[in-house]
Order: structure tokens, then C-alpha cells, then sequence
């Protein structure tokens, strides 16, 4: 939430963008459901997070999504606040099969520019 209140990105773009820093870290909580899901979208069977991510891949290049934060403006110098906000999101943190951090935030939000 706060890419699209600070920087006016679409919600569902904005998780786009992100979606494969975030898949990343969780990856290895749950490897076989993941695996599970990308075989499903893929056709074929899945074994490792490399392939599990070339699938997220392939999603954002059929579906033509090429930004990166930066794209939207945003700028290294806004990434500590961005994690710092996005701590505060906690019914959307809480569930997620890893515990995110600040630095974990921060990481993503820096690998998605």
C-alpha cells in the first residue's frame, strides 16, 4: 500500500512488480505448493525455486509487464521509508508464510527498482 498512496502505482501492478523479490523469501517455506501452482500454470512438473521463478517470469513477460519501481519514480533514497511503511501493514504481513522484517522489506523494495 504504500508504493500506490506515495507513487500513484496500481495496486495489482505495483504486486506484479514485486512478485517475484516476495516469491523469493517464500518460497522455501512452502517449496511444494509453490512447485504445485507453477507445474499447474507451466504444464509441466516443477522441482526447484530457479524453475519455480522462471515461471513467474514467463507470467510477467506474456502479460507484457516490464515496469520496475523506478519506472514509477520511485528512487533508492525512498526505499527505507517504503519497507518502514509497509511494517505497518500488518493484516497483509501476518499471513504470509514468512515472517517479513524491515530488512527483508527493504531488500525487496531495492531488488524491484
Amino acid at each position: 500500500y504504500p508504493i500506490g498512496a506515495e507513487f500513484h502505482i496500481p495496486h495489482g501492478l505495483a504486486n506484479s512488480i514485486m512478485f517475484e523479490a516476495v516469491m523469493k523469501r517464500n518460497y522455501g517455506a512452502i517449496p511444494e505448493r509453490f512447485n504445485e501452482i507453477a507445474g499447474i500454470i507451466a504444464g509441466r512438473t516443477i522441482r526447484s525455486k530457479e524453475e519455480f521463478l522462471n515461471v513467474i517470469r514467463r507470467i510477467k513477460e506474456e502479460v507484457n509487464i516490464k515496469e520496475t519501481l523506478s519506472d514509477f519514480g520511485v528512487k533508492e533514497n525512498n526505499v527505507p521509508h517504503l519497507a518502514k511503511q509497509a511494517m505497518k501493514v500488518t493484516r497483509l504481513l501476518e499471513p504470509n508464510p514468512v515472517v517479513i522484517t524491515e530488512k527483508m522489506a527493504t531488500e525487496i523494495y531495492r531488488e524491484s527498482l
